[in-house]
């Protein structure tokens, strides 16, 4: 008979459901494996990301074209057999023959929690029925190593051993900085006004006394979560968006229940950029197999004996430079201009080695975000010349799986890892845009006058006696609410999570950077600086942020990282 092995895994979200399917479809012949699997929600497979309770108004930033989470093959252990479970496009009957000029569809992200929860089950339950998996709806407190052996500790004291420990946690939340405390007391004793920390679950706000239809709202952050929280908010009271489908345009329809208007603001101001309506436009910024394969091989040098000489990002800028030049200048449909691609190539240099860098072929920082959102609408349509910034942003996200799998696990230093981190971070907004639906629905807003963008860049942020008071340009509004919809960063340091604490104060993790996550191994294993022999506990997630990039992509969570942990973890 087979010795046992405990497995335990520590949350069940989507990398939680990846790492399960790896652990059993790896048909290990030395080992009944056992598996623990914590989970302090209801969400199992899917986390509260993709929750199935939430409104649809919280939409992807990725299109269902582009979800291609493959099926999970069928898993035979001794006498048990469990069924292959369909891929995502099977699951939703996808027609890949949809035409290319069809806008993309971008799903509620409940849709994909369904799918996620049940492929889940399928799993889940036969391993349940059989004995090989337990879950523990309990939230893991610590992480205990005594010797050779490991154990976790719950919320309830109970302690549970384990032979290896993967921690699969998502986003976690991290110590609130100094003006977010700072308006925490100020809201506390003002019982006119109300601080949300958390913008999510959107259902928070729609019954809560202190939003009326007099209410300005003020959001911190300009991104992804501000547009769900905005339109969460409209449509969950009764307002409407409707969509010219003859020429996209978008129009809101209010009622009496809306607040009075929202007042975004960010450090930079930035709008996102749409992403393009639909494959055929999309494919305009496509690089070609031949070029993808010349950046795969300028990136190898991360991780070869060459890698400690480099000092900074510009070897993934000047790698990445010559695709976005060369398919920038083949676009049918461009900024006009007279420069070479040699000229356009330094032009994407200077701009993405400097976040203050203007050209006339770029859309001006300084501009009225509600201008610039337009000129990224109409470029996303198809409507209007393509800028350079809106062609780098779009061939950027094309690039990124080239990236992620040649800058992972790389020989460069931690103040380089900090650059290229920071670099991607900044061409999120054009990587990690919304459809374009999205952006159209903030201008018409602005349109409605319900969406106040005069504070957007940077505002000074004063405590009156009756709210927020916002100002810029010689211009204030006061606001009664304040949304918080910055979500907290992957900074291992600032994680607050008594599990996380723990491992840092007994040396069992360490942090890459000051800024970032922590180190682990090609195989997810931990490592910390104190002690640099392989731990029997791994990561996989947000929190391995410097050392995996494509740390908050969905397709990454059923990538290479699961299968590379469960090959090692069933040795």
């Amino acid at each position: 008979m087979k010795p046992t092995k405990h497995i335990a895994i520590v949350g069940a979200g989507p990398r939680g459901l990846s790492a399960l399917e790896c652990l059993y479809t790896q048909n290990c012949s030395k080992y009944l494996i056992k598996t623990l699997l914590f989970e302090a929600t209801e969400h199992l497979g899917c986390g509260p990301i993709y929750a199935q309770e939430q409104p649809d108004s919280n939409w992807l930033n990725i299109s269902e074209r582009f979800l291609e989470i493959e099926a999970r093959q069928a898993i035979t252990l001794d006498q048990q057999y469990i069924p292959t479970f369909p891929s995502y496009h099977e699951w939703t009957n996808y027609n890949t023959a949809t035409p290319a000029q069809s806008p993309d569809y971008y799903p509620p992200r409940s849709k994909l929690g369904r799918y996620l929860q049940e492929r889940f089950w399928s799993i889940a339950g036969p391993l349940q029925k059989e004995g090989h998996l337990s879950i523990i709806p309990k939230k893991v407190q610590q992480v205990i190593k005594k010797g050779t052996a490991t154990s976790l500790k719950t919320e309830d004291g109970r302690i549970y051993t384990s032979d290896e420990i993967l921690l699969t946690i998502g986003h976690q939340p991290t110590d609130w900085d100094q003006q977010i405390e700072k308006w925490q007391s100020f809201a506390t004793k003002t019982p006119s006004i109300a601080l949300f920390k958390e913008c999510y679950p959107i259902r928070q706000f729609l019954n809560h006394s202190i939003i009326t239809t007099h209410s300005t709202i003020a959001l911190r952050g300009f991104g992804l979560a501000m547009m769900d929280v905005v339109r969460g908010i409209l449509e969950g009271l009764g307002g409407r968006f409707v969509k010219n489908e003859t020429n996209q345009s978008v129009y809101f329809e209010g009622n009496k229940h809306i607040p009075k208007q929202f007042v975004p603001f960010s450090l930079d101001g930035l709008p996102m950029a749409p992403k393009p309506l639909n494959q055929e436009i999309d494919n305009w910024f496509k690089p070609t197999i031949e070029e993808l394969q010349y950046l795969s091989r300028e990136l190898d040098v991360a991780s070869s004996s060459h890698a400690p000489n480099i000092e900074n990002n510009l070897f993934l800028i000047q790698a990445f430079a010559p695709l976005a030049a060369s398919i920038f200048s083949r676009l049918s449909s461009s900024v006009a201009h007279q420069l070479s691609i040699e000229s356009i190539k330094n032009q994407v240099v200077l701009w993405l080695g400097n976040l203050d860098y203007q050209h006339e072929l770029i859309i001006p920082k300084h501009q009225a975000a509600v201008i610039s959102m337009q000129h990224y609408i109409e470029m996303a349509l198809g409507n209007a010349p393509i800028s350079l910034d809106y062609c780098i942003g779009q061939v950027w996200r094309h690039c990124q799986p080239t990236f992620y799998k040649k800058l992972s696990f790389h020989n460069l230093s931690n103040e380089v890892a900090q650059a290229i981190i920071t670099l991607d971070e900044r061409m999120k907004r054009y990587a990690y845009g919304p459809p374009v639906d999205s952006i159209q629905q903030l201008v018409a807003l602005v349109d409605k006058g319900l969406l106040n963008l005069d504070f957007v860049h940077n505002p000074s942020i004063n405590l009156s006696k009756t709210g927020w008071q916002i100002s810029s340009n010689h211009q204030s509004i006061e606001a009664t609410v304040m949304i918080d919809t910055v979500l907290d960063s992957p900074q291992l340091l600032k994680v607050s999570t008594p599990i996380i604490r723990h491992l840092l104060k007994d040396e069992l993790i360490a942090p890459i950077h000051d800024q970032l996550g922590l180190i682990t191994d090609r195989y997810s294993y931990a490592l910390s600086q104190q002690n640099s022999q392989q731990l029997p506990i791994a990561v996989l997630g947000r929190l391995c942020k410097g050392t995996v990039l494509g740390v908050d992509a969905i397709l990454e969570c059923f990538g290479e990282r699961s299968h590379q942990w469960a090959s090692k973890a069933v040795l």
